[in-house]
Order: C-alpha cells, then sequence, then structure tokens
C-alpha cells in the first residue's frame, strides 16, 4: 500500500539547529521548500512500515532521528486503524520517544526492552465501539 506523509525535526535540545537535508533523500521523498521536511510517498504494509523505512535510511545516511511527522496535537485519539490519523499520532509518539530517550543516554536496546516489557504477550488490549480500552488476558 502506498502511503503519503511528512518528516521532520522537532530539535528541543538545540532549538537553534536547523535541518537542512542535502545529498541521496531516501526514495519516493522530496526536501520541500526549505529543505526542513521530506515530503515522502512510500510502500508499507501499513504506515509505521513506511514511516520506520524513512527514518532509519534518513537516520543511517545523515546520522539523526527524524522525529516530527507533523501530527499538532499526538493527545486527541482517533481509533482508525493502520494507516489513519491515529497511525500517525503512534508514529509521531514514538518517533520523539526515540529521539528523547538517546538525548538521555538510553540505547535502542533499551527501548526495546520498555516495549517488550510494556507489552506483555500474555495479555491483549482491545478498543470497544466507543473507543474505550480494554485488557484482557489471552489464553492458550
Amino acid at each position: 500500500m502506498l502511503h503519503s506523509f511528512e518528516l521532520g525535526l522537532d530539535d528541543h535540545h538545540q532549538p537553534a539547529r536547523s535541518l537542512v537535508l542535502t545529498g541521496v533523500l531516501p526514495a519516493g521523498c522530496v526536501a520541500d521548500e526549505k529543505g526542513s521536511r521530506l515530503v515522502c510517498e512510500r510502500e508499507g504494509e501499513h504506515l509505521l512500515d513506511a514511516i520506520g523505512q524513512v527514518a532509519r535510511e534518513v537516520r543511517r545516511s545523515h546520522g539523526f532521528v527524524l522525529n516530527d511527522v507533523g501530527v499538532e496535537k499526538p493527545h486527541e485519539w482517533f481509533c482508525d486503524g493502520l494507516n489513519g490519523y491515529g497511525a500517525e499520532s503512534v508514529a509521531q509518539l514514538l518517533l520523539l520517544a526515540v529521539h528523547r530517550a538517546e538525548l538521555l543516554g538510553y540505547t535502542a536496546a533499551d527501548v526495546v526492552r520498555f516495549i517488550h516489557a510494556v507489552t506483555d504477550s500474555s495479555t491483549h488490549v482491545t478498543v470497544d465501539p466507543g473507543g474505550a480500552h480494554q485488557s484482557r488476558g489471552l489464553r492458550s
């Protein structure tokens, strides 16, 4: 599935630093007029896959984590599937968490270990039609 999205850098650690993307950009992406954001169309099973691919490529070639998907109010929640506004909010929060964790000195392994710890495979979180979250144990 083809996904359209923008990625940028919201760097609270060094607010004066400007991001100018030069050189080889990820496939399917162009820099905006200011050169500060990537405008992308990328294939992926779902939105997080597409965003993750581009973020990985930028990190490898430019050395930083793009952490801004352009979601202004990530606390506003919409349970609209793997490719909607809710997915954009999740991507925004995850990218920002990775960026800020690294500023504090956490490694990728620390972040992954944390995610695994809080996503205990013996429980499953579901969302009822009204949007309320429910956690229930899974039985084998």
